[in-house]
């Protein structure tokens, strides 16, 4: 059941599928016993392909519905949180060209966006420029980005300028999760000048949950500048972060209106 509902298919789909595949193998990929499964020693070389298909599959049907209510298609896009407004904006310009598609937004890490993308549960992601990109990936580069400090509105800070790192240190912080580029950078600052820390019990990546926390008057964040909704302090820090851009797989089939998209995002800047 709950392997079904992972690929969001019913179980017994799920079930006819599996035994569909094991018949076209002609050999079993799991050892049923009285407490459930057991992989059988063929199952971790097809896993991908079976991980492949189940996508497709959900993919087809995802596609086929907004078919049915009638779409054209349907477009699936991944972006990071820190720019998902960005993408709100120019997919709003998309559709008021192609109004009759559909689009299906998601929000991941990046590692979790090239992994959908290779998987064919996307069509195109927003993020930033990999380590390293994938054979398969295509990645072109948008909008350079920084690292800025965001406060809320009313906090003392605001009504200062040139500020330095020495000047913020009584502010808590609020951390991103570990693995966030603007994490790596703050904790890089704070090692280099060998300045305490005051950390904020809460550690997030959430827009929602920043506006909350902000809201104290008090509390500092090093975040992307493409984060307009926050008061950007003005500090000496200079954090550069990867550029922003927007990834597809090259081999795949294209979705005519996902390079509408990428025409507007080329065009496009980080601020409202």
């Amino acid at each position: 059941m709950r392997a079904a509902e992972a690929v969001g298919m019913s179980q017994p789909a799920a079930t006819q599928a599996m035994a569909e595949l094991e018949r076209l193998l002609g050999m079993g990929l799991f050892e049923r016993h009285a407490r459930g499964m057991r992989a059988t020693a063929v199952t971790a070389s097809v896993l991908p392909l079976v991980r492949n298909i189940l996508q497709a599959v959900q993919s087809t049907a995802e596609t086929m519905a907004a078919v049915r209510d009638g779409a054209s298609g349907l477009l699936r896009v991944g972006t990071l949180p820190a720019v998902a407004a960005l993408l709100a904006r120019q997919l709003t310009r998309l559709l008021q060209r192609q109004p009759q598609w559909r689009v299906e937004v998601v929000e991941e890490t990046g590692e979790q966006l090239l992994q959908h993308l290779l998987g064919g549960r996307l069509d195109l992601a927003l993020l930033r420029q990999p380590r390293a990109v994938p054979a398969r990936i295509r990645f072109e580069a948008l909008l350079q980005d920084e690292a800025v400090v965001l406060c809320g509105v009313r906090h003392p800070l605001t009504r200062k300028s040139r500020l330095a790192l020495a000047d913020l240190a009584a502010c808590p912080w609020l951390l991103p999760p570990v693995g966030i580029e603007a994490r790596q950078a703050l904790d890089q600052l704070f090692a280099a000048s060998m300045t305490p820390m005051r950390v904020h019990p809460i550690s997030t990546s959430s827009q929602s949950v920043l506006v909350e926390v902000l809201a104290d008057q008090q509390t500092l964040v090093l975040a992307p500048a493409s984060l307009t909704r926050f008061i950007c302090l003005d500090t000496t820090l200079q954090v550069p972060l990867p550029a922003i851009g927007v990834a597809w797989v090259a081999d795949a089939s294209p979705v005519p209106v996902g390079d509408a998209l990428i025409e507007l995002l080329r065009g496009a800047e980080a601020g409202p």
